[in-house]
């Protein structure tokens, strides 16, 4: 097993991901203070489960995670894992690779990794026991750690000594053995608490038992006489029934025809709001008109304002043209007073042109002259120098050819100076209005892509102005929806809660009990029950009088409030106390009801009500089924033999024995009233809160409009600020692209004269070549005769002054060449400047024309203007007229709720009729009621107390005594019931229960008994084990510790003692030394170098006895000189063979020795990286 690599992310300098590849032998870390190389340290510790964070030199969590830098934000995490090869299988998993990751995220959630599968720190410490690797182990040594080893008690070494002997994996099972011992001593404790209070349980049940068993015999015979008595008093109620039908007839008829007159008003109420509907519809036209038309106002202010920054950019655009027409008329001043230099400089070069020619001509008649005498002198020796005449004919021409070309060379080579001259200033112009064409060009595109930009942001937000005004106009349709809905379910709940408050619907005394506002009464059954709309008719009919019955708190307060009543003469009520209504029994045969084809549920569990009047409902409806139509009820109550109360969801009744009522039913206005009311008040909070909503996206989309249109005209006037500039770059680009066509045109000019001079140039070279030539060759053959030598000295006198007057001529024509050139420049230069006059002109008369173009569109803009002021005044009328016209449809409003009022009156009163006869119609129905209550609570009691029918009674009639006699029988066997006292029905079944739970807790004492010896035992034979083990090591350990010791202090002595050799489990360690040439002395009395060495010395002691995978140490060496740095890195190399060793360091010599190296640097400050070097192969390489 060895350390493969690290890998770090996150954890504290270390912000980039790093890899550390840790191959055999020595890997020092090196690098200068601050730069992170403790951290590797630190983080292999943590991943291998190091809780303390002071130990990694942290404060909390947190700061181990990179906290951030000047140019870098604090991560949200930190990782660590290390990947060890396992090949070996020393650790006991069956993997040849093991991953250790432990994560902690800046939230404070942490988790440990095995092979990427998440584990617990537990996992970790258990593959890692035995190893020499782990927090406990001695495999890392931190800075400043290596001396705690001698300075702690001789108690707290024991932990290095423990994992070197590999007894901490018998220590850590030792004291889980030790932890489940006290678990089980616990359970032992629990278990005979138990039993204790089962035995004095037992006794007091067999008694409960045996009464329980007497009282079951009498509730039998009870039960036989309270069958006989029911079906008695069952006759009797019938008869009183049939009588009450028929009065209730009478009164319903009449309240029917009432019922027909509150109809004909609610119409009248009906058209009336429609009229009102009408009439806010035309209110809401008129608002929707006024908002249009201020929109429209408000379009036109903002045109106004774009008409107003048009005329402000129009007057800008004049002072621009006027800038740009001074800037044309400076420069046709310019162009004009350069062009009468000109023209004097032009009339100078001619008056010099025809002077130059006149002393040409004078020139060339002395020319002449000398020319004759030449010709005479020539003639005198003509017979002499007969055959020399046509050579020195020859020479001479030869001779003024040589002479002219000379000239002409200098000539061309002066013309040629001059034109590149003028043609390097022409480059160096036509470079500059280039490079003013680019900069305007780059300008130019600048701005076509910003009024490229500015159209997609004025359509995007015209887009988004549509869309605004679009949504605004559906919100505000939806406003004035809700703002009637509201009224029209504000209206709704008045009504109801007037009838609530005014407890209309219930009888005549329920209602006087109620005004009174006794203590005690916590409301009606109808108030206290929601329904739901489907179960109302059902609920009403199973209800039946039972829905006006009064709930009170306690039997006390409805007696009090009969006292009351008998006093104020009020009539009679029932009440219902929560404190002695008990619930009704489960229905039996319920599983095979509810698999009944159309059974939808018992009626208590169909319904909403407080948790205080679970029993009060249940009494109320626990014993009724409801079916959801008559045919299927009609065959569960034949199938069940009439047994249960069955209500359809039309309302059909059908009754314990097979008494069936039913007829045409509505839902008891109470429960729809109740339920009416809160659907109104949920609709009015829904209502409110989308009005409020609605009305606050209104006024955010007016908000979002004003935005959108100021942006809209910012756009615009951004867009035409674009196109005045574009419009000026166009202007310039113009007049540069001119001048430079013009300067490209004297230059190509001038291009072509310098090659025509090039080309004479060389021309006259080879003519200069061939004369000189020809003239040698004349030369070499000269005549010897004095006369020929006299005639050639006159001959050479003439042509001296024939040369003069030749060169004279030449330079002459030279001269006036010079001056024809510059006349023909200046010529040029005249007709350029006329060129650009005429431009300049059509350029300010283009000015003009664009200036004057601007000042009619600021007058076309003025009269905008006042154009639309006036149709905004318009506007404004006629918003005051809507305004008038609101004002009258509102009183019209006003009068039509008056009128609607008053028909809401004889609503009111007629309905207070109506009450009036339903009030009657109740009283009839409160009796009928009672009576069906006094049978129903008959056939209920009958069904709770024994779970029979009628039909089912009719069998069990076996006592044939009188109502009286019956009655007296009954309340004999309830006194000797009652004598009996309170009896726990199911006392034998528990009886029997804690009996057989008795004997199986017994047994279970016995078996943890057991292990608590087994425990026992196995503690024994681990501590005998532990003893041997350590023994042993520990011997081995001390001699070790010796050797090293000599080995690196070169001599003295070393020596480990146990404190208490009785108990080695427990004893502390001592440690006594003796340096060279000292006597033996405390730890205490060493030198900071001789207590480090120590402790190194016994660092390899134990790895020497048992070698770790790898260790880690950080500077353990930093306090020692460089004589015992080389004694310990070269032990160090020693114990490389079996244990990687990582070592953080600053000396030296430990880095000369390492295998290879990694440098911990911050190349940016606050983050640390890695950089390697592998010294073998470094080695290699530089040989």
């Amino acid at each position: 097993m060895y350390l493969e690599k690290v890998e770090i992310v996150g954890f504290k300098s270390f912000a980039d991901k790093i890899k550390l590849e840790v191959p055999q032998g020595i890997t020092a870390i090196i690098g200068p203070n601050g730069s992170g190389k403790s951290n590797i340290a630190d983080a292999i510790r943590w991943v291998l489960g190091e809780q303390n964070i002071k130990v990694l030199r942290g404060q909390k969590t947190q700061d181990i995670i990179f906290t951030g830098s000047e140019k870098r934000r604090a991560l949200g995490y930190a990782e660590v894992c290390l990947y060890i090869n396992n090949s070996t299988h020393d650790l006991k998993i069956d993997f040849t690779e093991v991953a250790v990751k432990r994560r902690i995220y800046r939230s404070g959630e942490s988790e440990y990794l095995l092979n990427n599968s998440i584990c617990r720190l537990k996992d970790i410490q258990e593959i890692f026991m035995d190893t020499g690797v782990g927090k406990e182990g001695y495999s890392i040594i931190g800075q400043g750690q290596i001396e705690k080893i001698l300075s702690s008690k001789p108690e707290e070494r024991r932990n290095v000594f423990e994992e070197a002997a590999g007894i901490y994996k018998y220590k850590v099972k030792r004291l889980e053995t030790y932890k489940k011992l006290d678990k089980e001593r616990e359970n032992i404790k629990r278990v005979e608490d138990i039993l204790s209070e089962i035995e004095q349980r037992i006794e007091p049940l067999r008694k409960e038992a045996d009464k329980t068993k007497q009282y079951l015999t009498l509730k039998d015979r009870l039960k036989s006489i309270e069958i006989n008595l029911f079906l008695t008093q069952l006759e009797q109620i019938e008869k009183d029934l049939t009588e009450l039908n028929n009065n209730s007839n009478i009164v319903n008829n009449q309240i029917i025809d009432k019922k027909e007159n509150i109809s004909h008003y609610i119409t009248q109420s009906t058209n009336l709001k429609k009229q009102q509907h009408n009439l806010q519809l035309k209110i809401d036209a008129l608002l929707n008109e006024t908002i249009e038309i201020e929109k429209l106002i408000a379009t036109q202010l903002a045109q106004i304002s774009i008409y107003e920054e048009k005329t402000h950019l129009s007057v800008n655009l004049n002072q621009q043209l006027d800038q740009d027409k001074d800037k044309l008329g400076e420069n046709e001043k310019e162009l004009s007073k350069n062009l009468q230099l000109y023209k004097t400089k032009l009339i100078a070069e001619q008056e010099q042109h025809i002077s130059m020619k006149k002393t040409l001509v004078d020139i060339e008649q002395e020319f002449e002259y000398i020319k004759q005498i030449k010709q005479d002198k020539k003639t005198k020796l003509e017979e002499a120098k007969q055959h020399k005449i046509s050579s020195l004919n020859k020479l001479e021409f030869l001779q003024l050819e040589i002479s002219r070309n000379k000239k002409a060379k200098e000539v061309l080579l002066a013309k040629q100076e001059t034109t590149n001259t003028t043609l390097s200033t022409l480059n160096t112009e036509l470079t500059t209005y280039k490079q003013q064409l680019v900069d305007i060009n780059e300008q130019s595109q600048q701005l076509e892509k910003d009024f490229i930009i500015l159209e997609k942001q004025l359509l995007k937000q015209e887009a988004n102005k549509n869309a605004i005004v679009d949504k605004y106009n559906i919100l505000e349709k939806e406003y004035v929806t809700l703002m009637n809905d509201e009224e029209t379910t504000k209206n709704k709940i008045q009504f109801l809660n007037q009838l609530k408050n005014e407890f209309e619907g219930y009888s005549k005394s329920v209602k006087e009990v109620l005004k009174l506002k006794c203590t005690g009464v916590v409301g009606v059954i109808s108030d206290l029950i929601e329904v739901k709309k489907e179960y109302e008719i059902a609920i009403s009919i199973s209800l039946g009088s039972s829905v006006h019955h009064i709930v009170t708190h306690t039997e006390q307060d409805a007696k009090n409030i009969i006292t009351t009543m008998k006093k104020k003469k009020i009539g009679r009520v029932t009440f219902l106390p929560r404190d002695t209504i008990k619930s009704a029994k489960n229905i039996k045969e319920y599983p095979e009801l509810a698999k009944q084809p159309g059974f939808i549920g018992i009626a208590s569990n169909l319904i909403s009500y407080k948790k205080e009047d679970k029993d009060i409902i249940s009494h109320l409806l626990g014993k009724i089924i409801i079916i959801d139509n008559m045919q299927n009820a009609s065959n569960i109550a034949k199938k069940f033999n009439y047994k249960y109360k069955l209500v359809t969801l039309g309302g059909e009744l059908f009754n314990i024995g097979g008494a069936l009522s039913g007829g045409s039913q509505k839902a008891n206005n109470l429960f729809t009233r109740s339920r009416e009311l809160k659907e109104c008040e949920q609709k009015l909070i829904q209502l409110t809160i989308s009005k409020d909503e609605t009305k606050i996206n209104v006024e955010e989309l007016k908000i979002n409009l004003d935005k959108v249109n100021i942006i809209l005209t910012e756009h615009a006037s951004s867009i035409k600020v674009v196109e005045n500039k574009q419009t000026n770059l166009g202007i310039e680009q113009k007049i540069i692209s001119e001048k430079v066509t013009f300067l490209q045109n004297n230059k190509a000019e001038l291009q072509a004269t310098v090659k025509d001079i090039q080309h004479e140039i060389k021309k006259t070279d080879l003519q200069l070549s061939e004369d000189t030539e020809k003239v040698q060759e004349y030369q070499n053959n000269k005549f010897q005769d004095e006369e020929s030598n006299k005639l050639e000295q006159e001959l050479i006198k003439l042509e001296t002054i024939g040369e003069e007057k030749l060169n004279k001529i030449a330079q002459c024509k030279m001269d006036i060449y010079k001056v024809s050139t510059n006349i023909d420049m200046i010529n040029n230069s005249i007709i350029n400047m006329d060129k650009q006059l005429q431009k300049n002109m059509q350029d300010i008369n283009q000015l003009r024309t664009q200036k004057a173009l601007n000042l009619k569109n600021q007058q076309d803009y003025s009269t905008n203007i006042a154009d639309l002021n006036k149709q905004i005044i318009q506007l404004k009328n006629k918003v005051q007229q809507q305004q008038q016209a609101k004002l009258e449809c509102t009183d019209r409003i006003e009068h039509i709720q008056k009128t609607n009022q008053n028909v809401n009156k004889n609503i009111l009163d007629t309905t207070a009729e109506v009450s009036e006869l339903e009030k009657d119609a109740i009283r009839l129905d409160a009796k009928k009621d009672a009576m069906l209550k006094d049978k129903h609570n008959l056939n209920q009691y009958i069904w709770q107390e024994y779970q029979l029918t009628p039909s089912a009674c009719n069998i069990k009639k076996e006592f044939l005594y009188s109502q009286n006699k019956l009655k007296q029988v009954q309340l004999e066997h309830k006194e000797q019931i009652r004598q009996i006292g309170n009896v726990n029905v199911n006392a034998v079944e528990e009886y029997t229960n804690i009996t057989q739970r008795f004997e199986f807790l017994t047994a279970q004492k016995e078996d943890i008994q057991n292990a608590e010896k087994t425990l026992l035992k196995l503690i024994d034979n681990l501590t005998n084990e532990m003893n041997d083990i350590f023994r042993e090591q520990f011997k081995n350990i001390a001699e070790n510790f010796g050797k090293v010791f000599k080995e690196l202090f070169e001599g003295g002595s070393a020596f480990l003692e146990l404190t208490d050799k009785e108990n080695i489990l427990e004893s502390g360690i001592d440690i006594i030394v003796r340096p060279p040439g000292k006597k033996l002395q405390n730890m205490s009395l060493l030198s900071g170098g001789e207590r480090t060495l120590t402790a190194i010395a016994l660092l390899f002691g134990i790895l020497t006895l048992k070698a770790s995978p790898f260790c880690v140490l950080d500077e353990i060496e930093a306090s020692l000189d460089e004589a015992n740095v080389l004694r310990f890195i070269k032990y160090l190399k020693t114990l490389a063979k079996d244990t990687q060793f990582v070592v953080i360091t600053h000396r030296k010599g430990t880095m000369e020795y390492a295998n290879t190296l990694y440098g911990v640097t911050q190349q940016e400050k606050g983050v640390s990286a890695i950089v390697s070097v592998k010294l073998d192969e470094a080695k290699e390489y530089v040989k």
